[in-house]
């Protein structure tokens, strides 16, 4: 069984080592250029979730006082969990926030790169405005130049 202590360290272990390390397969960008700032500025707002609709439909009036939101699970089955943060997804972005999850059980590769965090699932929630327009400064600077079209429709189209 996880717990807080042990999730938070190991979330902030793998931005760390892997999320804010440049990669040869991502043309020497990080996984997420923007990871490092917010952690060592203490940005991100971790908390255990128990139900990934219920708790992402809860920071609908979320202050902001973070810039991200991090909700994690115990377990959670990999299809009701995708569903229930794709639901979430059809109310949030039309308030300005969207819901990133990532199942260990899903692989997410993008490049040839498993960019899972693979300890539990996790969603990300961010303000979906901010986050689209990193992605277009990222995509001006040539970030996006070894990703193929999928990977950008799945990552960053859809949510436009």
């Amino acid at each position: 069984m996880l717990d807080q202590a042990t999730v938070e360290s190991a979330l902030l272990k793998w931005m760390e080592e892997f999320v804010e390390v440049p990669h040869p397969g991502l043309g020497g960008w990080p996984p997420c250029p923007f990871a490092r700032q917010a952690r060592l500025s203490r940005n991100i707002d971790i908390r255990q979730g128990a139900d990934p609709f219920a708790d992402c439909m809860s920071i609908i009036d979320y202050d902001w006082s973070k810039e991200v939101v991090i909700f994690w699970y115990d377990y959670a089955d990999p299809e009701s969990f995708i569903d229930a943060t794709n639901r979430a997804n059809s109310v949030l972005l039309l308030k300005d926030i969207v819901a990133l999850e990532d199942h260990p059980d899903t692989e997410e590769i993008i490049a040839g790169i498993k960019m899972n965090f693979g300890l539990c699932p996790i969603i990300v929630l961010q303000k979906n405005s901010k986050l689209n327009q990193a992605a277009d400064q990222l995509k001006e600077k040539g970030y996006y130049h070894t990703w193929t079209q999928a990977d950008v429709n799945k990552i960053v189209t859809w949510r436009r």
